[in-house]
């Protein structure tokens, strides 16, 4: 039996129309798809399919339907909706990607293009370079035919000075030519002329080879070598003529111990004509190229040979000194010096004269045959020395007597005991060798300071204010320059003033220079280049001074071949220990630390100067009392010049 409850519900369905029975189904299910359809969530927790399960087990048939077919409808609608859209979207989204094809399109073919630019770029920077060095070896080609060409040149002048060297002394053994000499004062002139010449040319083979050295250690060693390494072998290229300049000291020392005066003469002769040979041989090795050891090995030699044959220039300047008088032996000093500045300035210049005459440019190529043209003007230079030497000095058995008294008599020169000096000139020996110790640190301190200026100022220079190499050197040479002008000076006016004063201004000078060493925060180098100016000459005066007050009287204490050894070793020690200390000081101390030790190397050797000067002053007016006791006039030979 059926339910109480259906039959009444059928009841009211049954008067209910059917039309809005059906009415009232369609809008039941569109709010029931309108909620699904708003709430995504709901619509996957309920599934079409518990949708129709519900309305079926309701029982109604016809909802059923309805909502089936307004589900297809809405599917339908959706799909025709989401190809409306790809229809809409497609073209877009295909544009979009065929700008992005055309784009990238483009970028390839402008990467390319940059790529091609690149490769022509390329190109015509090889052509360009290809062609510089077809020039550069088209110029190397004549420069190497100028270079033979000038080499020949030289030896032509070497030829022609060694042939009327040989010629002359021919004539001279042929005939007497002692009754041909000059008076004893020219003879004297010219012997202290061809010494200071010698100096002069000594310094500039030393010093030639200072601008390049480091390039043609480089060239020599090639580019792969370290460069501490290269540096060092530049440093041995430079300083392998003073080793052999030091060797060849101490033999011409033990010769001219011997007193055999002939064969001091033909040393004096054969040592710059062996120069002159060994720079010649240089200079063919060097046009011959060979391998970089055999070049290397050949510089080393050729310098150490060269050196060591410039040391017997120690007999000549011991002659020199010899024959100068005691009162002219402050002012030979100062020549001396002036020659020695004028040498260390030449030298750069002989190289940038041959670096002009070849114009060819910088290279390998370049360097050797700078180096080939600076060993022929050497060359040509000792050729023509020895030549001058040859005709100056006098080819008889006695010529050395002939440059003391006309009556050939030397005997006094040369150190030896003499009975008829005067006893307190026996007496005074002793005092004399104490005054010479004095002299001696006087030297030491002297050379010292100015072996410190140089390297301390060349290395303040390029570290605290950034100089170039071309401008420390042209700086340096200036200061050469200066140094010989202010010896030129100091020479014109000892002839008018007292020694005692110009060392006084030049010790004063020298002071103010070292107080100017301590920095003083300026910011540019004219502090430092004053301090140069002042100092350098000044102290190169003072050294000059002190040895000239030296061999006032050496010839009493010491022979004048041993204090030249002496001095030789005072120099190669000041300069060997000022070097690694200044720039040591300099590196971990500073600057003003380095002025101190300046300053105080100074003050000491102001105050022994100033004793010296008062010692010589003492002596002086002794032995004028002594003259004058002894009933003798004039001066005395050792006496200084008086005010």
């Amino acid at each position: 039996a059926p339910d109480h409850t259906e039959i009444q519900l059928t009841r009211q369905r049954r008067l209910i129309p059917p039309c809005f029975r059906n009415t009232m189904t369609l809008s039941s299910a569109l709010a029931t798809f309108t909620f699904l359809f708003c709430c995504p969530a709901v619509a996957t927790a309920f599934n079409s399919e518990n949708i129709f399960a519900t309305t079926a087990s309701s029982g109604d048939e016809d909802a059923c339907e309805a909502g089936t077919a307004f589900l297809q409808l809405r599917l339908a609608v959706k799909d025709g909706a989401s190809v409306d859209e790809d229809k809409e979207i497609a073209p877009a989204r295909r544009e979009k990607g065929e700008g992005k094809e055309k784009a990238k399109a483009e970028k390839e073919k402008l990467r390319e293009e940059k790529r091609r630019a690149k490769e022509e770029k390329e190109r015509l920077r090889e052509e360009r370079e290809r062609a510089k060095e077809e020039k550069e070896k088209a110029k190397e080609e004549p420069s190497t035919a100028a270079d033979g060409t000038f080499q020949r040149r030289a030896a032509y002048v070497t030829l022609a000075a060694t042939l009327l060297l040989l010629t002359r002394e021919a004539l001279r053994v042929a005939k007497d030519t002692a009754s041909a000499l000059p008076s004893l004062t020219a003879r004297r002139r010219i012997v202290q002329a061809i010494a200071i010449v010698s100096i002069l040319v000594d310094l500039m083979e030393g010093s030639f080879v200072t601008p390049f050295a480091y390039d043609f250690a480089l060239a020599l060693k090639g580019p792969n070598y370290p460069k501490h390494s290269v540096a060092s072998f530049s440093g041995f290229i430079q300083g392998s003529s003073a080793a052999g300049m030091a060797m060849g000291t101490v033999v011409a020392y033990s010769v001219s111990r011997r007193r055999n005066h002939v064969l001091n003469r033909a040393l004096m002769i054969l040592a710059p004509l062996t120069t002159s040979g060994l720079y010649s041989a240089l200079g063919y090795a060097l046009r011959a190229h060979g391998s970089s050891g055999f070049l290397a090995f050949s510089v080393l030699a050729t310098r150490i040979a060269a050196g060591f044959a410039s040391g017997f220039d120690l007999l000549l300047a011991s002659l020199a000194q010899d024959v100068t008088e005691d009162s002219e032996q402050v002012a030979y000093s100062l020549l001396e010096y002036m020659a020695i500045s004028g040498g260390l300035s030449l030298g750069p210049v002989l190289s940038s004269l041959a670096s002009k005459s070849i114009g060819a440019g910088h290279g390998e190529r370049g360097l050797f045959s700078l180096e080939l043209r600076a060993c022929s003007m050497v060359s040509a230079l000792y050729a023509a020395l020895a030549l001058s030497i040859a005709c100056c000095l006098p080819a008889a058995a006695d010529w050395r007597a002939t440059l003391f008294t006309d009556e050939s008599s030397d005997s006094d020169t040369n150190g030896g005991e003499d009975s008829s000096k005067p006893s307190h000139v026996q007496e005074g020996r002793t005092w004399q060798a104490c005054v010479l110790a004095i002299g001696i640190a006087c030297t030491f301190l002297g050379i010292f300071a100015c072996s410190a200026v140089e390297v301390s100022s060349s290395l303040l220079f390029e570290l605290q204010y950034g100089w170039g190499v071309a401008r420390i050197g042209f700086m340096m040479g200036m200061l050469y320059a200066v140094v010989v002008v202010l010896c030129g000076l100091i020479l014109g006016m000892e002839s008018c003033l007292d020694t005692r004063y110009i060392a006084a201004a030049a010790a004063v000078s020298a002071l103010g220079g070292a107080v100017l060493v301590f920095d003083a925060g300026w910011g540019n180098a004219t502090q430092l280049l004053l301090s140069d100016v002042l100092q350098y000459p000044c102290l190169t005066a003072l050294v000059a001074i002190v040895e000239g007050y030296m061999f006032m009287g050496a010839h009493e204490a010491i022979s004048t071949e041993g204090l030249y050894v002496a001095v030789y070793a005072i120099d190669s020690v000041a300069r060997a220990l000022a070097a690694p200390m200044v720039r040591s000081i300099i590196g971990w101390k500073g600057r003003d630390t380095y002025a101190c030790v300046q300053l105080g190397a100074t003050l000491l050797l102001t105050c022994l100067t100033a004793y010296l000067s008062q010692v010589h002053r003492g002596e002086h007016r002794s032995q004028e009392s002594v003259g004058e006791v002894d009933g003798t006039s004039g001066p005395l030979p050792c006496q200084v010049q008086s005010d």
